[in-house]
């Protein structure tokens, strides 16, 4: 059993190449380049969480059947001042933009469908408007204050983080130009 030991350690711990010049190196594998994968969440630089809701004219909108586009999602309320006060430039720059691919989807938190209607039809918004009567998305996207905007580039990735509403026209075309 001694001896077995000991063979074993000698073959062990020899190598039948010496350590000289001549010896050639095993060659490296070639390194695949693995595709990097976008975390998910409300950060700039993150891919933009998926949501389903429903429009305000009952159809279902999944925010990454835009996928190849520019799109601004606002999180809104009508009893909103603020909210209110923003609303004509996101309307201009609906108008503006609309030929550049450009959506913006205005999303309502806990409101009811009737209440969301009225208004939006009362002012003729042309905007998508979608309705986060439960919260689940506002939940999804942190949202503690609003109005708040995000400007998702044409692959999904958060490019702004707008807490706040847009003083004026100007300052949304300036976010948009980060995505269009």
């Amino acid at each position: 059993m001694g001896l077995l030991s000991i063979m074993g350690l000698a073959f062990a711990g020899c190598s039948s190449q010496s350590e000289s010049a001549d010896v050639t190196p095993t060659p490296t594998p070639a390194v695949t380049a693995t595709p990097t994968v976008t975390p998910i969440g409300p950060k700039t630089g993150k891919l933009a969480p998926d949501f389903i809701l429903p429009s305000i004219s009952g159809e279902e909108v999944k925010l990454s059947d835009f996928r190849g586009k520019p799109v601004l999602v606002n999180f809104w309320a009508t009893w909103c001042p603020p909210c209110r006060a923003e609303l004509p430039y996101l309307i201009s720059a609906h108008n503006d933009y609309a030929d550049q691919g450009l959506v913006i989807l205005a999303v309502d938190i806990g409101e009811n469908l009737s209440t969301v209607k009225d208004f939006v039809e009362q002012r003729e918004i042309p905007l998508t408007v979608l309705l986060d009567s439960k919260n689940k998305t506002a939940r999804a996207y942190h949202i503690g204050a609003i109005p708040t905007s995000f400007l998702i580039d044409r692959q999904g990735i958060i490019q702004e983080v707008r807490l706040g509403a847009f003083p004026d026209s100007e300052s949304v075309a300036k976010s948009l130009h980060k995505i269009l």
